[in-house]
Parts: structure tokens; sequence; C-alpha cells
């Protein structure tokens, strides 16, 4: 069950070649250590494609992308 709580997260570039090393890993750890009610995520154009795989890969999460 989530609680009320709100995590907003900035969504970087991460190093291309370790991507899920160095960008999904940590952004994970930080969404699943916590009982969020929705995350908001702040990408820029570069990095809406890391947020639409974040939302594929919490389905059960209300993720946006603000």
């Amino acid at each position: 069950m989530s609680s009320g709580a709100v995590l907003i997260l900035t969504v970087g570039t991460g190093s291309k070649e370790r991507l899920e090393e160095t960008l999904y890993t940590p952004l994970t750890k930080s969404i699943r250590d916590g009982k969020w009610r929705e995350v908001v995520l702040l990408a820029s154009r570069a990095t809406e494609g890391s947020v639409e795989e974040l939302k594929q890969r919490f389905p059960d999460l209300r993720i946006k992308n603000a």
C-alpha cells in the first residue's frame, strides 16, 4: 500500500555505454526505497525515453513526466 508521499526525481542521461548501471539502477533504488503514491520524473526531451522505460519497469506505480 502506498503512502501519501510523492517522489520527485530528475532524469539525467547517464553514461550511454552503461545506462543500466549509471541511470536505471540509481533511479530504481530511489523508487523502491519508499512507498510512493506517485513518482514525478523531471526529464528533458533527451531523456523522455528513459521515463518511458521506467514506466514499463514499474507498471503498478503512477509515474508522471513533468
